[in-house]
């Protein structure tokens, strides 16, 4: 008998029912004939450690009766156990409804200057009609002359990013759709002395050349305070985030490296540097409070609404 091995898994199983076409021989075994089978497939992604995954799945048939079939060696339907490993908690992100927002504590306020990086995991929603949905945002009642640097979902698949210069609301957007409703996407924004770079799912994408120049441009001392939203204080004009967000990150400095190698994967405790301004991982999975994992204090942001939802993020432990 072989010693087994629990793998750990992580996160919960994608689950799916599918019809599958075998060839059989018929009773009195003179010919082949296509038979239809349905069967159950379990498939969730494994820890094989050192920083490696991988996908495990498990493949059922369906019985008559709806049960899943085992069969013993006399073809009969028996009972068979399955141990599968350890099921590692399942992550967590926050759901946003188009009014609810997350509020950023401001008593260690991050303000952003000539060269920062601001990035995050988004799912938009396809169902969302508003002009406008707000990632990064501002208290309501900032003067758009005085906000803070931006980054919000425009016309429902592009992405704009701005700030205020104290006299004026900068702007600039992608010339393409660069977003996929009803999915994961990473936006990750760059601003180096006066020009911005847009990544999406890890590549750079271009800015429409009507976008407003930033040469010479920075942005006021408004701390960073919202995330998913809450620009407007007129109940009419709804510009909150609908969807779900998920690993927002923010960063002094011009940080392309450390966004390609997140990418796809949390910052670990020993690889945070000083750089690194804020990170809410926004995995708590309850409560009021989203954490700052970031090595400053008093970034943590409460919770205005949003709800917390199982995570289907493309981001590994």
């Amino acid at each position: 008998m072989c010693d087994s091995v629990a793998t750990p898994l992580v996160g919960p199983p994608a689950a799916t029912v599918y019809n599958k076409q075998t060839a059989v021989r018929t009773a009195n075994n003179e010919k082949l004939k296509m038979q239809t089978n349905y069967r159950y497939m379990l498939a969730v992604q494994t820890d094989l450690g050192n920083d490696s995954y991988g996908i495990t799945s498990l493949d059922f048939a369906i019985a008559k009766d709806g049960t899943l079939a085992f069969l013993d060696d006399n073809r009969e339907e028996v009972e068979l156990p399955l141990e599968v490993g350890r099921v590692k908690p399942v992550e967590y992100t926050l759901h946003f409804d188009g009014v609810s927002y997350l509020a950023v504590d401001t008593s260690n306020p991050i303000i952003l200057q000539s060269q920062f990086t601001m990035q995050a995991w988004v799912y938009p929603s396809g169902d969302n009609t508003q002009s406008e949905m707000y990632v990064f945002g501002a208290d309501c009642g900032t003067e758009e002359k005085d906000f803070p640097p931006f980054v919000s979902v425009f016309n429902r698949l592009q992405v704009t990013v701005g700030f205020g210069n104290g006299e004026l609301l900068l702007t600039t957007w992608t010339e393409d759709n660069v977003l996929t409703a009803d999915a994961w996407n990473n936006i990750a924004v760059f601003f180096d002395n006066g020009k911005y770079t847009i990544y999406i799912n890890g590549d750079e994408v271009a800015l429409s050349p009507d976008g407003d120049s930033f040469e010479g441009a920075l942005p006021t001392d408004t701390p960073f305070s919202c995330i998913g939203g809450h620009l407007s204080c007129n109940e009419n004009i709804q510009s909150d985030f609908i969807g779900e967000i998920d690993e927002v990150r923010i960063w002094q400095g011009v940080q392309y490296d450390d966004v390609k190698t997140y990418l796809y994967k949390e910052i670990k405790e020993n690889e945070i540097t000083e750089n690194l301004l804020g990170y809410w991982r926004l995995d708590e999975g309850n409560g009021a409070t989203a954490f700052n994992l970031s090595s400053y204090e008093n970034r943590n942001a409460a919770l205005n609404g949003p709800q917390w939802v199982a995570s289907s993020a493309p981001v590994a432990p």
